[in-house]
């Protein structure tokens, strides 16, 4: 048996503490590294206030201050490598934590172009499967609704055949679509924003027609603001709709809510309208022309600057900012917000079988968004919807207004990005974050309601009948007005006014 060599033993220690405090120092190193990184790409979001970012990188210093000294330790070594480690792994998260945040938001923001889809739809049992087949078909288009699209869709379809179209103009989409089932036309040409207005007249418009081609047009969304918005009072518009694709998509608006935001008297209110109010649409394109009456739901139709013109129209006031909401995916941000707490008014059965109790309580995604929904359950129909989604909208801003809004950040982005647009730009987002974590003030939010009377009438979009619409209340879209210039001047609005 070999003697041992304590000359050799301590040369051995030696050499593993030396290669011990070595990797230390490495890791130490990889720290820092991902500590830059991270407080680079916080800076640059422009999220935080300069008090957070300070404290948060005197933190960060002072760890990666800990793991080297840890290093130097004989005995503190090995757990100065797991705190390294550990540190490191945080940035590592938190890094993806804010990048994943950031591709989100500046997915949803900036947004001024929107997407019309057109298509040429014949019925089911029709053998035709492309434009090949049906191009000596005669083909059935709306007269003046959209016809500027139409029109470029007629061009899409003749260069692609090699064919002059043979069409039929009808009256408005309705009586268009009847001919189709009439077979008085082979095949229609409509925009995609309208399926919704057919399947209200025809329950199976879906499953007894077939699209054969759907051709893409992009357009300027035309009147989106430029606004200093820490500093200047401005006007959103937060249109919510029940389509299922892109939410880019124009699309009928189910909800029109206008949020006018003071941020120096730290002031919202919320103007409520009924979808079916009979409104005159304003084009700021200039393809409708002016006197059009029709439902404001049918003014997304066309776009929502034309959503916008006509509520800036009707209340006299200039809408500077867009938001779209997808209700597909509108679950999915009160989700990522912990949900929302509301104060129901009355006791109610949603015709999707949920049971809602009067007073106050606490609510997920779906619960949320089938409460904001649901009309079919009250006497007043749309009007108590309208209520309902002024409320959620309130909850959301509440919560939105909250520093904990942090901690759900990515996530809130992920929920959004498919489902969430607006022309507001990433900066202004991030600038009022900023302002709200800096000063944490409390905002004043109040809500009023525009109320109207049913009634029957002719509409631009469908003109060859009469459909239930909202004739609004002129006192009540009076006192709105004077309520968004008292906003936009400075004044407060206490629940008197409202």
């Amino acid at each position: 048996m070999k003697s041992r060599n304590p000359e050799n033993d301590k040369i051995l220690r030696r050499k593993k503490a030396k290669k011990s405090k070595k990797v230390c120092r490495i890791l130490a190193v990889i720290q820092l590294l991902l500590s830059v990184a991270f407080m680079g790409l916080v800076a640059f979001m422009g999220m935080l206030p300069e008090v957070y970012l300070m404290i948060a990188g005197a933190l960060l210093f002072v760890f990666v201050f800990i793991s080297f000294a840890l290093g130097h330790g004989r005995k503190t070594r090995t757990f100065g490598k797991i705190w390294s480690i550990l540190i490191s792994l945080a940035m590592i998260a938190g890094l993806y934590y804010v990048g994943v945040g950031n591709g989100a938001l500046s997915a949803i923001t900036g947004n001024t172009i929107q997407t019309i889809e057109v298509s040429v739809l014949v019925l089911e049992e029709d053998s035709a499967k492309s434009l090949s087949d049906v191009k000596d078909y005669r083909f059935g288009i709306s007269k003046t609704v959209d016809r500027t699209n139409t029109d470029k869709a007629i061009a899409s379809i003749e260069k692609k055949t090699k064919n002059a179209l043979d069409y039929k103009a009808y009256k408005d989409y309705n009586t268009m679509v009847s001919a189709l089932y009439h077979k008085k036309v082979k095949a229609i040409i409509f925009n995609e924003a309208f399926r919704g207005q057919f399947e209200e007249e025809y329950e199976n418009f879906s499953k007894e027609t077939r699209v054969i081609k759907t051709f893409t047009y992009k357009q300027i969304i035309k009147n989106t603001g430029n606004v200093s918005v820490t500093k200047e009072p401005f006007i959103v518009f937060l249109s919510g709709n029940d389509q299922t694709g892109a939410v880019s998509t124009t699309g009928r608006s189910d909800v029109n809510l206008l949020a006018v935001v003071n941020p120096t008297t730290k002031q919202v209110l919320l103007i409520s309208t009924p979808r079916d109010s009979y409104v005159e649409l304003v084009d700021p394109s200039g393809n409708i022309g002016s006197g059009n009456m029709d439902k404001l739901t049918h003014a997304g139709n066309f776009g929502v600057d034309v959503s916008m013109s006509t509520l800036g129209g009707l209340y006299g006031c200039q809408i500077d900012y867009y938001v779209m909401l997808n209700f597909s995916g509108f679950e999915n941000i009160i989700n990522a917000l912990g949900g929302i707490t509301i104060d129901c008014e009355e006791s109610f059965t949603s015709v999707d079988g949920m049971t809602y109790k009067a007073g106050t309580q606490s609510m997920d995604g779906i619960h949320a968004l089938n409460y904001a929904r649901e009309r079919k359950a009250f006497a007043d129909g749309d009007l108590a919807r309208n209520r309902h989604e002024t409320q959620v909208m309130t909850a959301i801003i509440d919560k939105m207004l909250s520093p904990a809004i942090l901690s759900n950040y990515a996530t809130l982005m992920e929920g959004a990005k498919d489902s969430f647009r607006t022309s507001l730009e990433s900066s202004d987002i991030t600038a009022l974050v900023r302002m709200q974590l800096k000063d944490s003030a409390d905002w004043n939010i109040k809500s009023y309601h525009v109320t109207g009377s049913s009634a029957r009438n002719y509409t631009y979009s469908i003109s060859s009948s009469q459909v239930s619409t909202v004739v609004l209340d002129e006192d009540s879209v009076s006192t709105a007005s004077s309520l968004i210039q008292k906003v936009l001047s400075g004044a407060t609005i206490s629940d008197r006014d409202v």
